[in-house]
């Protein structure tokens, strides 16, 4: 029995030290070697979500940055397109018209280098294609979300890039194969209020180990704590794994 200011020390240890977790349903191994599924991650998560957020906004910082540089600058080129939903009759056909007509003579005389140097225009010759630059913005993107989901099974200690998937067979006098999709099923329980199985991923009971030193003898010690912060971090993930597969 852990008791006084030893209970204070094991649960400061215990949040800085690696733990494990073991299910209920399965004995802790005797062998201190042979206890696995080492959970650290926890007390990483809020700067992982700073750098992940980081992530995000560089494709969006390059775009911002390099759009300018095409011929036409899509921002502006929207910005009047949107403008003519409030024209009417005759004025908004001349918009449009006087619209269609600067992106076609923009593009003839961008993409012409004759052309351009006749022009004495002072913007920046189509450095940049706006579609291919809208195409590898997307591309960035899309590159971000499989390196976030490599990046998060390592930091998660799991597979999961396959977490979502939970794949069981019922003995009986006809095996059956069940595969459920465990996000699903979670945002199911929530929605109705029930309370769903933990996951090895975030367990809200894990087990921790650690020596006190008495005089000449180190005794060891094994306790059960509870990580609340998993309740939230499994809901948290969960929005991130439907958001980054859909």
């Amino acid at each position: 029995m852990i008791t006084g200011g030893w209970e204070k020390y094991a649960e400061d240890y215990c949040f800085i030290a690696n733990s494990y977790y073991v299910p209920f349903e399965e004995e802790i191994p005797v062998d201190v070697d042979h206890r696995k599924d080492h959970i650290s991650y926890y007390r990483w998560v809020p700067i992982m979500l700073a750098l992940q957020a980081i992530m995000f906004f560089i494709p969006n910082w390059i775009w911002n940055m390099l759009h300018k540089q095409t011929a036409i600058n899509p921002k502006s080129f929207l910005s009047e397109a949107e403008k003519i939903k409030f024209a009417v009759g005759e004025k908004r056909e001349q918009e449009i018209k006087s619209l269609a007509n600067y992106f076609m003579d923009t593009v003839a005389v961008f993409g012409n280098p004759a052309e351009y140097r006749r022009s004495n225009r002072t913007a920046p010759r189509s450095g940049y294609n706006a579609l291919w630059l809208y195409l590898l913005t997307k591309a960035a993107y899309v590159a971000n979300i499989c390196l976030q989901l490599v990046i998060l099974n390592h930091f998660l200690g799991e597979n999961y890039m396959r977490w979502g998937f939970e794949v069981s067979v019922l003995q009986g006098p006809q095996m059956r194969l069940i595969v459920r999709f465990v996000p699903l099923q979670m945002a199911s329980n929530i929605v109705h209020g029930h309370e769903w199985k933990e996951t090895s991923v975030f367990p809200r009971v894990i087990m921790c180990d650690f020596q006190i030193r008495r005089l000449a003898n180190l005794q060891r010690h094994t306790v059960q704590c509870v990580i609340m912060m998993n309740m939230i971090n499994e809901k948290l993930y969960l929005f991130l794994y439907f958001w980054y597969v859909n």
